[in-house]
């Protein structure tokens, strides 16, 4: 079956089950939820320091942590946690956070617990040090220096918010030891720091002060943070007026929030939701993140290009284009972005090669069904005719297995996380396992399914698919298992590989999908008219993917009769990824529509 998407408008219909390919089962469950923007590229550093053992324990980092992780992933982010760090977890958790930052448009770092400043640098504290003398600054705390530099070289967007300014006995032994002279560099609280373009940084308190722990489970800050940051249209200027006063009515003034800000444009975690013919009342940018500046003042364009034109940062040019998408630089400042990015060795080919395959077909009949669950059918007609077939052919004899976890998220309610297991076989045959369960919006699981698929061309065609479902919608639960096999395919024509734009695959083909609900089974029998066009390449990170390189674009249009005659057309995109040698899929519309699913938080092995 050409995998096509299904229409939804209830728990399950009689329909096409499967965009059965590495996320098919993604897509599919998707189309049962509302729709939402998922909004951009966010990734996040969130550390809580509390359990210190050469000082008092803190009563609220590690809580403060644990929901602004968990609130920072309900808004799109990709988090990075680490709770109770010594020295070495500090810096393992800096170096995965430098990885996830690779395509990020935001990068966001928080941090609670012990910091402190010394001639004007912020260091933050590990649960393992001592600080019993000036030099052990460098060998067991963490400069700021070095996540902020961090953000800035990484990505245009950045955002640093620290509730780290409370007073500790750290700062007291260390200005002890460096005697009445060198201890006044010891300062109170966390020095300001001037951010560089494209960047947001908060401090729980004003500068040369210190934040407090607070009564509750989070701190004053965290808690004031948790209330506002979910609120739709809030940029984070408006959020942090909001915090602000917030924490001096619970402090009764004794804790004033402060931030420091170059920011380019307004940021949103939570974009305004705009409605057909009305004005949403706020900003809604393209991507959830930043938008252009206000006033639209030439002579601001002009100083911003002057700041970042010589710059060696691909960062600061990307800044610029992020706020003046159109300006009059912008032509010259993306040659100059293209300059300064590195080429990479693993981008890909203009045409895929992907030498044929040569093993023996009834060899690869038993692999199939050896990998395959029994209760997984598949007509052996079928794949004799795609392994013979030259226009199914498009890998070597290889065996490679790939594990992929992630989450999904449609909107603030609905959180979909799938695991999956894909064992790409030879002349394009996969076999993929997928899990995949919906939360609604108290976290209670909605929804399980567990699928196995039978794939060719690695995900762009499904030849059988078993699909079980659990769904519970707080009165009652529901099961139901979908099966779909692929009973005939004939009148094969033209070819998708070598990949190449412009390259057509035709057939014909019969399938059978067969529903058992409620312990009623009915089953319904489709023949179809299937076509797949490559129709371009583009990037893949401009596309919504985790991949970072150039990617196929391959078109699917299906026309499908039931035994009735009634006509079904369905249309869509996939994209062909050469790394992989497979096929991922995303919902149609592009990056640009916001009713498009991108991926968050992506583990691939």
């Amino acid at each position: 079956m050409l995998k096509a998407g299904m229409t939804m408008h209830g728990w399950i219909r009689s329909a096409r089950p499967a965009r059965a390919g590495l996320l098919g089962i993604v897509i599919w469950l998707l189309a049962i939820v509302p729709h939402a923007a998922l909004g951009d590229s966010r990734v996040a550093l969130v550390i809580g320091n509390a359990a210190y053992r050469n000082a008092s324990a803190l009563a609220n980092p590690r809580n403060d942590a644990e929901a602004v992780a968990a609130e920072l992933e309900r808004v799109g982010f990709k988090v990075v946690k680490g709770i109770d760090l010594d020295q070495v977890g500090m810096r393992a958790v800096i170096r995965d956070f430098d990885a996830a930052l690779a395509n990020a448009d935001v990068g966001l770092f928080y941090y609670a617990g012990h910091g402190l400043q010394v001639d004007g640098h912020n260091y933050l504290v590990p649960v393992d040090a001592e600080l019993k003398r000036e030099v052990d600054l460098n060998l067991e705390a963490t400069d700021l220096n070095v996540v902020l530099q961090l953000l800035q070289r990484s990505v245009p967007t950045s955002l640093v918010f620290l509730d780290a300014c409370r007073d500790n006995p750290f700062a007291q032994t260390l200005a002890r030891s460096m005697g009445p002279t060198r201890s006044i560099s010891v300062g109170r609280g966390l020095a300001l720091v001037e951010s560089a373009v494209g960047s947001f940084i908060a401090y729980a308190t004003q500068p040369e002060n210190v934040a407090l722990d607070g009564d509750g489970a989070d701190s004053p800050f965290a808690a004031a943070l948790l209330k506002h940051i979910e609120t739709p249209g809030l940029s984070i200027a408006d959020l942090m007026i909001r915090v602000r006063n917030d924490v001096i009515a619970a402090t009764h003034g004794k804790q004033v929030p402060w931030d420091h800000s170059s920011l380019t444009g307004s940021f949103y975690f939570v974009a305004q939701p705009s409605v057909a013919g009305t004005s949403s009342g706020a900003p809604a940018p393209d991507n959830g993140a930043v938008s252009a500046p206000s006033g639209g003042s030439t002579a601001v364009e002009i100083a911003f290009w002057d700041s970042v034109k010589d710059s060696n940062d691909p960062a600061q040019v990307q800044a610029y284009l992020q706020s003046y998408p159109h300006g009059s630089f912008a032509a010259i400042a993306r040659i100059r972005l293209e300059h300064l990015r590195p080429k990479e060795a693993n981008a890909a080919p203009a045409v895929a090669m992907l030498p044929p395959a040569a093993d023996d077909t009834a060899d690869m009949l038993a692999t199939l069904r050896s990998v395959l669950p029994a209760d997984v059918p598949f007509e052996e007609a079928v794949v004799r005719t795609v392994l013979t077939d030259p226009a199914f052919q498009i890998q070597p004899t290889t065996v490679t297995q790939s594990r992929w976890h992630g989450t999904f998220v449609k909107n603030h309610a609905v959180t979909i996380d799938v695991a999956a297991r894909w064992k790409q076989l030879t002349r394009g045959f996969a076999a993929v396992r997928a899990n995949t369960q919906v939360a609604g919006p108290t976290g209670a699981v909605v929804l399980l399914a567990q699928g196995d698929t039978l794939a060719v061309l690695n995900g762009a065609l499904t030849l059988s698919s078993r699909q079980t479902f659990v769904a519970n919608n707080g009165n009652e639960t529901t099961q139901a298992t979908i099966t779909s096999v692929t009973k005939e395919i004939s009148q094969v024509t033209g070819k998708l590989f070598p990949m190449a734009v412009g390259n057509q695959l035709q057939f014909h083909e019969i399938f059978e999908e067969t529903l058992n609900k409620a312990g009623e089974t009915a089953t319904t029998r489709y023949v179809a008219e299937d076509q797949l066009k490559v129709t371009g390449r583009i990037r893949g990170d401009a596309a919504g993917l985790p991949w970072n390189e150039e990617v196929f674009e391959v078109s699917f249009e299906q026309d499908r009769r039931d035994e009735q005659g009634a006509l079904t057309q369905v249309s869509g995109k996939n994209y062909f990824v050469p790394s992989l040698r497979a096929f991922v899929e995303l919902e149609d519309g592009g990056p640009a529509d916001p009713m498009y699913a991108r991926m968050n938080a992506w583990q691939v092995q």
